[in-house]
């Protein structure tokens, strides 16, 4: 681009996210699609079609989603009859942004500061030890570490870091 960046465009269809590193902050790029957290046009329709009439979802507090046993369920992605879709957008990356593409293991067991500083941690001249700390802790939460809600699966990252 003409302010020295690059132009990165994702989609996006799942519970897995996107997020830059600018500035030594996080900013997510995507949304999760799970029932409990997707808000589409569809997702009352979703909402009846998964769990019928009951309303459960409605009344589950804040504390009560983080733990509730159906929380990954999909409202979006490829393939499916229902919640068939994707979201997109674009962003311009400058030198020294990350971006950090993460799959929900990694999400629901790290805080967004762990996260944050294990991120900053992984630079371009040994990209996989970061990275290899950064699965590590998660996993680590997800068997008996600190995290209620966590689970060992699905514990996936990638990292583009731009010079």
């Amino acid at each position: 681009t003409e302010g020295g960046g690059w132009k990165f465009v994702h989609a996006h269809a799942g519970d897995s996210r996107a997020s830059l590193v600018r500035d030594r902050r996080l900013h997510p790029l995507t949304l999760d699609h799970s029932l409990l957290s997707y808000d589409g046009p569809d997702r009352h329709r979703q909402l009846q079609w998964e769990f019928g009439n009951t309303g459960v979802l409605g009344r589950l507090s804040p504390e009560d989603r983080a733990l509730f046993d159906r929380r990954n369920m999909i409202a979006v992605s490829l393939g499916r009859v229902h919640g068939t879709g994707f979201s997109s957008s674009g962003i311009v990356v400058m030198p020294g942004d990350s971006i950090a593409l993460l799959s929900d293991g990694i999400i629901d067991n790290l805080t967004n500061r762990e996260l944050l500083s294990l991120l900053l941690n992984i630079n371009s001249s040994d990209p996989w030890a970061g990275l290899r700390e950064l699965t590590g802790s998660a996993y680590y939460n997800s068997s008996g570490g600190t995290r209620d809600q966590s689970k060992p699966d699905d514990i996936t990252a990638q990292i583009g870091i731009f010079k």
